[in-house]
């Protein structure tokens, strides 16, 4: 079957701007809010210490299933924030909740998701011996750091709310001037932590991560816990 000039021209076309869209992807999300640039006030911070929290679950799976969908922290949510301690001349440690190597989501590395921290991250043999060999967070206390950021990623729905992070957390609020963060499932290392009166340390607070729109819209079938309803259910007043 022969094709005549004008329907080879048209699938041409289609051709050229199927690749021009995937080659202009990155700086499209990139536009559209996807890993902006800082350009605020440079820290220097020499002398402070900093630790990063991952999650140690690898898999999406449902209870009592042992494969599924590999997961675990969406690297950018913990590059990012590594680099920026590290370059406020910090001094940097990196937990999981079981110690050892972090999974790291096989999707952070998708070269329009892909941060340039991620990048850097790559070529960065130190970091990634931190990676492979991170502190169990039951041997960490938070009361040695000025910082402490949870970082997210779907594999931190299962593992990084827990009796033992909330009772870490509330020792270290009350214990010490730590500043806390966090970023999408990561809020859910708050959701279990209590005040002096048994009340939980959120209720009442302005909190926000991942939402249950988001849940939906990523077509994540199954993970036990959701930032958006723990944080409600703790009493936070939460923040889309």
């Amino acid at each position: 079957m022969k094709l005549n000039k004008k329907v080879v021209y048209v699938l041409s076309a289609i051709g050229v701007s199927i690749v021009l869209f995937f080659i202009f992807l990155p700086a499209i999300l990139h536009s559209l809010g996807l890993h902006p640039e800082y350009d605020g006030k440079q820290y220097d911070l020499k002398g402070k210490k900093a630790l990063i929290v991952t999650t140690s679950h690898g898999v999406l799976n449902k209870p009592g299933e042992t494969e599924g969908k590999k997961t675990g922290v969406f690297a950018s949510e913990m590059t990012i924030p590594y680099y920026e301690f590290l370059d406020a001349n910090m001094e940097v440690d990196v937990a999981s909740i079981k110690g050892g190597e972090i999974p790291i989501d096989p999707q952070s590395f998708y070269y329009f998701l892909k941060s340039p921290q991620d990048k850097r991250y790559l070529e960065d043999e130190v970091f990634q011996q931190k990676v492979k060999n991170s502190i169990p967070v039951a041997q960490v206390d938070f009361n040695d750091y000025e910082i402490v950021f949870f970082a997210g990623g779907w594999g931190a729905a299962y593992d990084m709310a827990s009796e033992m992070m909330g009772e870490k957390v509330s020792e270290a609020y009350y214990n010490s001037d730590v500043l806390f963060g966090s970023v999408c499932h990561g809020a859910l290392a708050f959701t279990e932590a209590k005040d002096s009166t048994g009340n939980y340390l959120v209720a009442g607070r302005n909190m926000t991560g991942v939402t249950q729109k988001q849940l939906k819209q990523f077509g994540i079938e199954y993970t036990p816990k959701h930032p958006q309803e723990e944080l409600e259910k703790a009493g936070a007043d939460y923040k889309v």
